[in-house]
């Protein structure tokens, strides 16, 4: 008798919580910032968001999301995270044609949100380069970058992602590793 009449209570309180999640779609345009000048040819090859079984091609991880809120981007993360890549390569000067020296692979082990009194966006990725014509690996790195905004109970999510990638895209392109990689097997002249 008692299961009986608890598991309705259940169900309901399922079905309460269930209620209280909303979904936000971001349309996420990414402006490029790098002031880095890059004589290279590297091709922006394949983008691997690896993310959790229950994440969708196109949602943000959320970390205590104390919020109830959902965010999905408007395009999949691994194709946003293409184009952005490429347009921040491109602005440093580097031919992004698929007939370059070198391509480069991005796994995306991390791009999340934390939302609550004390929001954060975080990234980690690995960056793969190889040569194109021999296929060698000449540069691999993982990078992470975070963003804090302590007290902060406004939320500009659109900002913040941009933010947190840019500041990714920056720490790999000034990578010295990364830079004399470019230079030395990415080059027309290489």
């Amino acid at each position: 008798m008692r299961r009986t009449f608890l598991f309705p209570i259940l169900v309901m309180s399922v079905v309460a919580l269930n209620a209280c999640q909303s979904e936000l779609t971001l349309n996420l345009v990414y402006t490029p910032e790098s002031l880095t000048k890059i004589d290279a040819e590297i091709f922006v090859n394949t983008v691997n968001y690896e993310k959790p079984v229950t994440i969708k091609a196109n949602q943000i991880v959320q970390n205590n999301n104390s919020l109830g809120l959902e965010l999905f981007s408007a395009q999949p993360v691994s194709d946003f995270v293409r184009e952005a890549l490429s347009k921040e390569l491109f602005i440093s000067g580097v031919d992004v044609s698929p007939t370059g020296r070198c391509k480069i692979d991005v796994d995306i082990h991390e791009l999340s949100t934390k939302l609550g009194y004390d929001p954060s966006y975080s990234s980690e990725l690995q960056y793969t380069v190889y040569r194109l014509g021999t296929g060698a690996q000449v540069y691999k790195k993982r990078v992470v970058s975070k963003i804090e905004r302590p007290g902060k109970t406004e939320y500009q999510f659109e900002n913040d992602i941009m933010k947190v990638l840019s500041d990714n895209f920056l720490k790999f392109l000034n990578d010295p590793v990364f830079l004399s990689t470019a230079t030395e097997s990415c080059s027309p002249k290489a």
